[in-house]
């Protein structure tokens, strides 16, 4: 199937006055560069999870609910040691959160909490029982449906599937490098329970699939990529991402369902990563302005407008959009530490 291809140069505009910004900080946050607040999901209703670190380089997860209300996320059994710790990656509308947590001996565990609170944990069969070995989640769907990765006894990357009901599919892309530190990648999952992610073949180089709700595999590469990574998908099937060319330059990409790829690119010369995806196909991420030295958040509606935003004049990355377009993520400095922000439209 051939593909078409659309080079997005600057169609750039400031965020409209309409546009609220806030930023928060979840209590206990550290207050030095490399600590603080990291937002990761946001849902229809508002809600926001993510994690924190604290002084002590201890990972909390938390959920802010849309009336800025932080609630802390601690799995028992979760380190206390530094790069221990929870944290929390997915909210879905009925407020179901799904994350992981790091034990004492390093290891990665998956869980899920309910509206109510109550946390349920579980490791898929085949994980690694050492040191960065285990389970993680990356995503949960309205279903309850949850994605994530998981690291096995060689150190190699799978994808998996986990139903509202605990059965666990395995996600691997035919073709796959099964090296240590290679692999299936899954990023992301839409309401359908199709997935999508990279995964890395034999020879190292990094490619885009998706895992249809039926089990069928489509990978594919950007043109002019040495490497395409996918972080998001919509209902439709439409892919956010990135990758990067010979040059070592890189650029977001929206992929249609039936293979058009148009590039997202803030400025030439510089660097442009798309990251999340809402169910309208509208797109967040970060990239850089030509001239700037920090990185700007942008979001790209479903007809290629996009528009960029930065807060208090730091680096700004926007990670998740929901279908009322709102968007959050996290803003920093080389001096300060980050900091959660939600941009209501």
């Amino acid at each position: 199937m051939s593909l078409t291809f659309t080079t997005l140069a600057m169609l750039i505009s400031t965020v409209a006055t309409a546009a609220t910004i806030t930023t928060f900080e979840a209590p206990g946050a550290g207050t030095e560069p490399g600590k603080g607040t990291f937002p990761y999901s946001i849902n229809t209703p508002g809600a926001i999870v993510g994690y924190y670190i604290d002084s002590s380089d201890n990972d909390h997860g938390f959920l802010r609910s849309a009336s800025g209300a932080i609630t802390a996320i601690n799995v028992t059994g979760a380190g206390t040691g530094s790069d221990q710790g929870t944290s929390a990656v997915g909210i879905n509308n009925s407020g179901t959160v799904t994350g992981s947590f790091t034990d004492d001996s390093n290891v990665r565990h998956g869980f899920v909490r309910t509206a109510s609170g109550t946390i349920t944990t579980f490791n898929v069969t085949g994980a690694g029982t050492k040191a960065e070995q285990g389970t993680s989640t990356v995503a949960i769907n309205t279903g309850g449906e949850i994605a994530g990765i998981y690291i096995d006894s060689s150190s190699s990357y799978h994808g998996f599937i986990r139903s509202s009901a605990g059965a666990i599919t395995d996600v691997n892309v035919p073709g796959a490098s099964t090296s240590s530190g290679q692999g299936t990648f899954v990023s992301a999952i839409n309401a359908n329970g199709a997935v999508a992610g990279s995964w890395i073949d034999p020879s190292g180089v990094e490619h885009g699939f998706i895992r249809s709700e039926a089990g069928t595999f489509t990978t594919f590469d950007a043109p002019s990529s040495s490497g395409t990574f996918a972080y998001g998908i919509d209902a439709s099937g439409v892919t956010s991402g990135y990758y990067y060319d010979s040059s070592g330059d890189y650029y977001g990409f929206s992929r249609a369902a039936d293979g058009a790829f148009t590039a997202i690119n803030l400025s030439a010369g510089t660097a442009t990563f798309g990251t999340g995806i809402n169910g309208n196909g509208a797109i967040t991420g970060y990239g850089m302005l030509l001239g700037n030295t920090s990185y700007e958040g942008f979001t790209r509606s479903s007809s290629g407008t996009v528009t960029t935003f930065q807060v208090h004049s730091k680096n700004t990355y926007g990670f998740s959009i929901n279908n009322s377009g709102s968007v959050t993520g996290f803003v920093n400095s080389s001096t300060t530490p980050s900091v959660g922000f939600v941009l209501v439209p």
